[in-house]
């Protein structure tokens, strides 16, 4: 009975030979690597052996060499420039260790596409300084470095923008010195306080640095308009505008210059007569009667002195009248009221709410009640007309904001003699707690199929990157999505073909655009790789953190085999399932039992089925999400969705 089975599997691998094994004649290998987008572009050594003779060793990026269909193929990267590094194969050997050799046996008259991808070492230089960004100090600097990114020291030079904040500027990670510079912009004086700064980049960290500016002095004006009918004077002394002495280190009694970044309250004077209505500009047109000026480049400060009406008028606010109230859809109703406790009526009465204060709000509309307005959400006024004796006026605005409390200060004016102007201006704090109250966010993130799902692909063999499922991940509503981050999936594998043998690699893509497909650009951002387990296994990918966008989406994709496994080598399983059914002697099945196993091996010991032998045969494949691990803030959070099912790839053997 041996011998019978021997000579069974004998004619059957002949047979299976005849059928599918292909004319062999060469095999290819096509390489290429690729860089981090936007960076230097790869440049490895790449060193190709075939049963251990060498037969490529040269410096490039990509390549096409003759391999030969038989063999053991080895490649490996012999050496890369010092700011680059093997990120990752890609191609057949994708998703294996960088530790280890690209490695595979040649068997087939084809071309095997394998790859690298190389990650160029890219840290941050943040630049900042004590100086203002209204002073020109470096607060956002070019750079240059004079020697080559190879994370050699070089020398950086800044180019001092004015007027411009912080700027992250990525470079190639390394050793820098910053030679700050002596800066005089505008009216005011600067100069470094040390000679230069040292900075290490590392790879993926934000570097620092601090540079301290020393600025010497600012100059603060005055801009009085003739007629004058009044002065400013300014604490610290400095100012006594327009006829006081010429200040020191200025040609006018109306400049002067401070400390850097310092407070000078400028109080205007009216002479008899006169009152003072306001600031024209420079001080936010504010009504209060002091303006506190910063000794940095700024805008001339611009008092108004108006002729007094006669009478008397005493123009008060409360603070008890300052009120918020509910005013529906996360707005809050903002009112206050002032009263004219004087004899005589209030001319030409104007009430305001300053830019300190309006800052507190998200939104508030342009126009406000009782003739009031806004000016470009910096100040609001209202022009309230006369208000005679004892009469009281109360103004409000609504306006969205989502602080709980905060200090309000409104300040009133009138060309009416106002014999106490202690109490013109008033602050209160608004207690908001309790008035907004926004629906919570749910606590649950989403998980969906995209919308560039198909519900059939087709793919040929050997195929990198085929998309498998689309996912978009959107966090909970109401919630800063900048807190959650994507750590991993579960797969699961079906279809009809061996997937543990037929898919090598099953990898998750970030899908930029959205379009479903992994598209060239988005090569280089593999985020995870592995395999499935078995046919119709499972897979799970783990990974660092990636931050989710408000519905960002990914792409799942496979690698196909070039070689898919035979139908044949389930011949001895499916033969004995239906021996069970004949009604042999033991004996007999037995032996019938050992022949499917033996005709089994043998196909599969041949090259398996298929081929430009036999007839075609259609394989087919998917995958399903069945798990998403996600944290908010490093904690787990639970997500909505799972399972999600990709759409049919469908395989020619």
């Amino acid at each position: 009975m041996t011998r019978k089975l021997s000579a069974v599997v004998e004619a059957l691998c002949f047979v299976a030979a005849a059928l599918i094994s292909p004319a062999a004649t060469a095999a290819f290998l096509s390489f290429s690597a690729g860089a981090t987008p936007g960076s230097a572009p790869a440049d490895p050594i790449v060193r190709v052996t075939v049963s251990g003779v060498e037969v490529h060793n040269a410096r490039g990026a990509s390549f096409t060499i003759p391999v030969g269909t038989t063999g053991h193929v080895a490649i490996q990267i012999v050496s890369l420039p010092n700011y680059q590094v093997l990120n990752g194969w890609t191609g057949i050997c994708a998703g294996l260790n960088t530790a280890l050799p690209c490695e595979f046996d040649a068997g087939q008259n084809i071309t095997y596409s394998a790859g690298a991808s190389i990650r160029n070492l890219v840290g941050t230089l943040k630049f900042t300084s004590s100086g203002s960004s209204g002073v020109s100090a470096p607060t956002a600097l070019n750079l240059l470095t004079t020697s080559s990114p190879d994370g050699q020291v070089g020398t950086i030079t800044p180019n001092v923008l004015q007027g411009c904040c912080d700027s992250l500027t990525d470079t190639v990670i390394g050793s820098y010195v910053f030679q700050p510079q002596t800066v005089l912009a505008g009216a005011c004086f600067q100069s470094s306080t040390q000679p230069s700064v040292s900075a290490s980049v590392s790879e993926g960290q934000t570097t620092t640095l601090d540079i301290r500016y020393k600025p010497d002095r600012c100059a603060v004006a005055v801009n009085l308009l003739q007629p004058f009918h009044g002065s400013v004077k300014s604490t610290p002394a400095g100012i006594d505008c327009p006829s006081g002495p010429i200040a020191p280190d200025s040609s006018s009694p109306c400049d002067a210059f401070f400390s850097f970044q310092s407070s000078v309250a400028l109080q205007p004077l009216p002479d008899p007569g006169f009152l003072f209505g306001g600031w024209s500009s420079g001080c936010a047109f504010s009504l209060e009667p002091v303006c506190t000026a910063i000794a940095q480049p700024s805008s001339a400060k611009v008092p108004a002195f108006v002729a007094a009406s006669g009478g008397s008028a005493d123009l008060a606010i409360a603070a008890s009248s300052i009120q918020a109230a509910n005013a529906g859809n996360g707005k809050v109703q903002v009112s206050f009221t002032l009263t004219n406790s004087g004899p005589d009526p209030a001319i030409a009465a104007r009430a305001q709410i300053g830019p300190t204060q309006i800052a507190e709000f998200s939104e508030i509309p342009a126009i406000v009640s009782d003739s009031g307005a806004c000016n470009a959400l910096s100040i609001c006024n209202w022009v309230l007309g006369d208000l005679q004796p004892g009469q009281s006026k109360t103004v409000s605005f609504t306006a969205a904001t989502t602080n709980s409390d905060f200090a309000l200060k409104a300040c009133t004016l009138s060309t009416t003699a106002d014999p106490d102007q202690n109490d013109n201006c008033t602050s209160a704090t608004a207690q908001l707690a309790g008035v907004i109250n926004p629906p919570p966010p749910g606590s649950n993130v989403t998980a969906a199929l995209g919308s560039g799902n198909t519900a059939s692909t087709t793919a040929l063999k050997g195929t990198s990157d085929v998309a498998a499922v689309q996912i978009s991940v959107t966090p909970p509503s109401g919630s800063s999505s900048t807190a959650f981050a994507l750590t991993g999936l579960s797969l699961q594998a079906s279809g009809s073909g061996n997937d543990q043998l037929d898919i090598v690699a099953v990898k998750l893509y970030p899908d930029s655009n959205g379009n479903g497909i992994v598209d060239a650009n988005e090569k280089s951002l593999m985020i995870a790789s592995g395999s499935f387990n078995a046919n119709d296994g499972s897979a799970i990918l783990s990974f660092a953190p990636t931050g989710l966008l408000n519905g960002r989406t990914y792409v799942v994709a496979i690698d196909l085999n070039s070689q898919l496994a035979s139908v044949m080598s389930t011949l001895g399983l499916v033969g004995m399932i239906g021996l069970s059914s004949c009604g042999l002697s033991r004996r007999r099945k037995s032996a019938l039992a050992m022949l499917f196993v033996g005709a089994a091996l043998a196909l599969s010991n041949c090259g398996g089925g298929g081929g430009s032998g036999g007839s075609a045969v259609t394989r087919t494949y998917k995958v399903t999400v069945t798990g998403l691990t996600v944290t908010n803030n490093g904690q787990p959070v639970a997500v909505d969705g799972a399972p999600l099912t990709g759409g049919e790839i469908r395989v020619q053997k």
